[in-house]
């Protein structure tokens, strides 16, 4: 039981460490000064840097396997029901100016919708990330 309790502390103060080095490297700060705030060796300050780096890799890989295609999808739904309700309204209305409104919405709506299945920005980074990155993970 003592073991289990030593254990958990340890795990403690080593995540404790882990989020001052993440402060402090946002802060600009070297790994030598890192290493000299906290009181622990450079190697020590290397191997935190380099967990916080593969777990921020890890986290995005989840978000983009996870997270991305959900939001995405939700997107693409959302601009499908709202065109669909413009395009009623433009059809229902006798008001010149809200039918023009109406196919102004459908129109925006059309044109995010094809910025979001053909823009590079988002793609293209996306398909070099997993191309570059699958053979790692």
């Amino acid at each position: 039981m003592e073991q289990q309790n030593q254990d958990q502390h340890q795990e403690q103060q080593m995540q404790w460490r882990r989020d001052k080095v993440q402060e402090l490297c946002s802060k600009g700060y070297s790994q030598r000064e890192i290493s000299q705030t906290l009181q622990v060796g450079v190697a020590t300050v290397n191997r935190d840097i380099s967990y916080l780096r593969n777990q921020a890799k890890s986290n995005i890989k989840r978000y983009i396997d996870e997270r991305l295609p959900e939001e995405y999808e939700k997107c693409i739904v959302g601009l499908n029901a709202i065109t669909r309700e413009a395009w009623n309204t433009s059809q229902q209305t006798e008001d010149g100016r809200q039918k023009i409104q109406a196919l102004s919405l459908a129109k925006e709506c059309y044109s995010m919708k094809m910025d979001l299945l053909t823009n590079a920005t988002v793609v293209a980074p996306l398909q070099t990330f997993f191309t570059t990155t699958s053979l790692i993970w």
